[in-house]
């Protein structure tokens, strides 16, 4: 397997790891993969398991790094993302590129969903698409619990950084605007606070016209939603290889 690994995407020392197919084309997607971890665990070393069947696939994996709570705070957590997607994004000039991320991941997906790209010298919206894993799209609970102490969530950053606080939702216009697709995803077994925020979410996209997919997949839980993405016959695999290629042959069609 093909791959680069540690890449620096800025002095920081904020790194990636990429894993390419054997034969790169005009057809070959990016799928870039965000962690999770609470924003304080976990880590790029954690996050390429998925390259084989992307890879067989005719898709780029990336494998996205940023330092962790507390060290850093949520607000430079979010900001080196922003900086890491604008690289791989440079990188990859004319490839569709899909972020995704799981848990505490799907959360900053869906913020890099409405980031105002051109503050990152980028002359367009980067995304064909994003993939939300158990994302979490409101942080307000996280600053009442444990999961706080490290992170020490202001004020500021819960309202700035939940995705389904309005400061964050007026800013789905840039997505909707773009025809950008959203595929959620999560278990059958995830508990009762994610799958709330799931749904004020889903009505938050409908809201905006934004085109959604969302699986839920059975028998599986916060945690082993993920477990299996080495696996090309897993069902989460499958779902996200296709969602990649059902929005390549959208986008065929309108360049047609």
């Amino acid at each position: 397997l093909k791959c680069e690994l540690g890449i620096e995407y800025q002095p920081g020392g904020q790194t990636l790891d990429i894993y390419y197919p054997s034969n790169i084309n005009d057809d070959t997607d990016v799928l870039i993969y965000i962690h999770g971890g609470y924003w304080q665990a976990l880590g790029i070393e954690n996050s390429g398991f998925a390259a084989i069947p992307c890879t067989r696939n005719n898709i780029i994996l990336v494998a996205l790094g940023y330092d962790l709570a507390p060290k850093v705070n949520l607000t430079t957590i979010v900001e080196q993302c922003k900086l890491g997607c604008s690289f791989i994004a440079k990188k990859f000039p004319g490839k569709r590129l899909y972020v995704s991320g799981h848990s505490a991941g799907g959360h900053i997906t869906a913020l890099m969903l409405t980031t105002q790209w051109s503050d990152y010298s980028l002359s367009s919206f980067p995304f064909a698409g994003g993939i939300i894993m158990s994302g979490v799209y409101n942080i307000s609970p996280i600053q009442k619990c444990y999961v706080n102490d490290p992170l020490k969530l202001t004020d500021d950053e819960v309202v700035k950084y939940s995705p389904l606080n309005p400061f964050c939702t007026t800013h789905l216009t840039i997505p909707s605007s773009m025809g950008i697709r959203y595929l959620l995803i999560d278990g059958e077994q995830e508990s009762p606070e994610f799958k709330k925020q799931r749904d004020q979410y889903c009505k938050v996209l409908s809201s905006y016209g934004i085109h959604f997919i969302h699986h839920e997949i059975p028998d599986e839980d916060h945690f082993t939603l993920v477990e299996r993405l080495s696996e090309e016959t897993y069902t989460l695999t499958q779902i996200i290889i296709d969602f990649i290629k059902e929005v390549k042959h959208l986008n065929n069609c309108i360049i047609k």
